[in-house]
């Protein structure tokens, strides 16, 4: 900045250069014109503009390494935050890679176990005037950590089978063998305890129909909506061999109420132990179907945390991307904002 200054009584003229700093202005020199002649404080005025030429160059250089200087603490604050979400993300691509390969060697397992035709229905087996109706292979369709309790429960329903068969033959050894009194008013009607029970033969395919099949089915799909099914089936199941346990007279099974009652009534001791026998079977049975249902409920929340697992990851993949995107553009802005401030000063 150059002033013009007349001093009254002086007869000359000063003149002022100042540089424009950051601050307040500093002024270089002053410079004295009178009486035909330029005089100078120290120094002439050629001089004085090289040197607030000087001056400015230098403050524009001194602005220029403060740019540099905020634009590459910014970088490196960027790439130092971004090396570490960088990590994280390559680590959970690697992961998800994994995911899909196993998916896919499963696809391929189901698309292999989806060939069977009618040509490969395999159960039931051996039974006179039935035909095999479904494909039954514990070890092919089922997880090998799931296979020891599926096979388990197999025998469960075999069990089932024959505990069914036995409980006949008991009603009917007990509906003919000799009472203890004859002519006794308070004589249950036995006859209707084993019509029932000859009833209870189809438990032998309902029981398959309405909990094996579906459990099995759900362990072998491994999808969450499939274990519905098989947890209305288990329950009825359990609710089924309840009643069997309490035994009822007249209802057919071998429970407490039925032994205590052949006791009292039949002259063979043998018939009540039978009886007996054949309560706590059922009370077994019962046991072993309610640890069942606990384990079944145990593989369907291991398949529903599976199957939520690719959704949580891409979910998971879109919040890396985002935050990978904002710390660039945060580190953008504020190199932008760092240069924009050097070529200020």
């Amino acid at each position: 900045m150059m002033r013009e200054q007349e001093a009254s009584g002086a007869g000359h003229t000063t003149v002022e250069l100042h540089a424009a700093g950051p601050q307040n202005p500093t002024p270089f020199a002053s410079v004295g014109a009178g009486d035909g002649g330029v005089t100078g404080e120290g120094m002439t005025l050629e001089q004085q503009y090289a040197a607030a030429s000087q001056g400015g160059q230098q403050n524009a250089q001194a602005g220029s390494a403060y740019a540099m200087s905020a634009v590459s603490m910014g970088s490196a604050a960027a790439e130092g935050g971004s090396g570490a979400m960088q990590h994280e993300w390559e680590r959970l691509r690697k992961f998800q890679e994994e995911l899909n390969r196993k998916e896919k060697m499963l696809k391929q397992r189901e698309m292999e176990l989806g060939k069977h035709t009618s040509q490969n229905l395999n159960w039931p087996r051996h039974v006179p005037c039935i035909k095999p109706q479904v494909y039954h292979d514990i070890d092919a369709e089922i997880t090998p950590l799931r296979t020891k309790f599926m096979k388990a429960l197999y025998s469960s329903y075999y069990a089932l089978c024959l505990l069914i068969v036995y409980q006949l033959i008991v009603d009917l050894m007990v509906m003919l063998g000799d009472d203890k009194k004859e002519n006794d008013d308070d004589e249950p009607d036995w006859s209707e305890h084993f019509g029932l029970s000859v009833l209870y033969l189809l438990g032998i395919c309902f029981g398959f129909m309405l909990w094996y099949w579906p459990t099995y089915k759900a362990l072998a799909n491994r999808i969450p909506s499939g274990y519905r099914m098989s947890f209305l089936g288990l329950i009825m199941a359990i609710i089924f061999d309840i009643v069997m346990v309490v035994g009822y007279i007249g209802h057919g099974g071998l429970g407490i109420l039925f032994t205590t009652g052949v006791m009292d009534k039949k002259k063979s001791g043998s018939l009540g132990t039978m009886a007996l026998v054949g309560c706590i079977c059922w009370f077994l049975h019962m046991m072993w179907l309610v640890y069942a249902f606990y384990r079944v409920r145990k593989y369907y929340t291991e398949d529903v945390v599976r199957h939520a697992l690719p959704d949580a990851m891409r979910n998971a993949q879109a919040g890396m991307a985002s935050a990978l995107g904002s710390v660039a553009a945060g580190g953008g802005g504020g190199g932008g904002a760092a240069a924009g401030g050097g070529r200020q000063a």
